[in-house]
């Protein structure tokens, strides 16, 4: 029986590592993918194929990399996937603030973003968020006007507790986001991931 990958549109890789040169085959023939879910990569490659998946509308994956270029690229690169909706990180070892607001302002379309649980995100970035969606006929950079869904999480295992965002705070812009259509969930934590990209996270 003749297989077109071609055609393949949903791909669920629980294991990256497992057999490198067969994910890439797959991740660089099946171009009609519209969901791709990718656990367990290797820390050594960018994957930047993923950004040649144009018909890509979820994608959620573990992007831990030993290279912050490859980090930075893939990340400041994923406005290249137009109809992107759904985004997904369950972990990316150094993101930002500066990776989520980027991402808020170039991927037009999402409509649902969870952020990696161990990141060096101090949340300030809410509020900005809730500027912008307070004032949306401003000069302010655009965000995703559909944009329903954020998960954000706050761990002081990575950055310093006195740089983050106060809880307290923080439940007054979670309140006001709900008010305006974006739901918000945030939980701060104090825990270190065993390895880049664990498997079964």
């Amino acid at each position: 029986m003749h297989l077109d990958w071609q055609d393949l549109v949903y791909l669920d890789i629980s294991d990256c590592r497992e057999n490198i040169e067969a994910v890439h085959h797959l991740t660089t023939q099946c171009t009609r993918l519209e969901a791709l879910r990718m656990l367990a990569t290797d820390p050594l490659i960018p994957y930047s194929e993923i950004l040649k998946l144009k018909s890509l509308k979820f994608l959620e994956i573990q992007f831990d990399s030993f290279y912050r270029d490859h980090r930075d690229d893939f990340i400041f690169s994923l406005n290249q996937l137009p109809l992107l909706q759904v985004l997904k990180f369950q972990s990316c070892y150094g993101m930002t603030d500066q990776h989520v607001v980027s991402l808020l302002e170039r991927c037009s379309n999402l409509t649902i973003l969870h952020l990696p649980f161990n990141t060096r995100i101090n949340g300030w970035f809410l509020e900005s968020l809730l500027e912008r969606l307070k004032s949306p006929d401003s000069n302010l950079d655009i965000i995703p006007e559909n944009l329903s869904s954020l998960k954000v999480f706050i761990n002081t295992a990575y950055i310093d507790l006195h740089t983050v965002i106060p809880e307290l705070y923080v439940r007054t812009i979670q309140d006001e986001l709900k008010i305006l259509g974006l739901n918000l969930q945030i939980e701060y934590v104090h825990k270190k991931l065993s390895s880049f990209n664990p498997k079964d996270f």
